[in-house]
């Protein structure tokens, strides 16, 4: 049904990417996941690879997002390289 798309459920704090921080009881369909070739995510915060190697991460920044700039974030964010 969803073929090569990522879904996320449970408590979302701050790990869906998605601009909320609403929790889900169903799979919830993450389409700004297609743009990543390669992604990971922990239990307050994800980072995922764009085609053109660039590093994405969104969360809580607790431990840091790579910007000096943002503290946590409910969408993906550009890492300084």
């Amino acid at each position: 049904m969803w073929d090569q798309a990522v879904a996320d459920w449970g408590y979302n704090f701050y790990l869906f990417g998605n601009g909320t921080n609403v929790d889900s009881a169903t799979p919830l369909l993450l389409p700004h996941f297609s743009q990543y070739t390669s992604f990971s995510v922990s239990s307050s915060h994800g980072c995922g690879v764009d085609s053109n190697s660039e590093i994405w991460c969104w969360g809580a920044n607790t431990n840091g997002l790579g910007s000096s700039t943002v503290r946590s974030s409910l969408v993906p964010i550009k890492v300084v390289q």
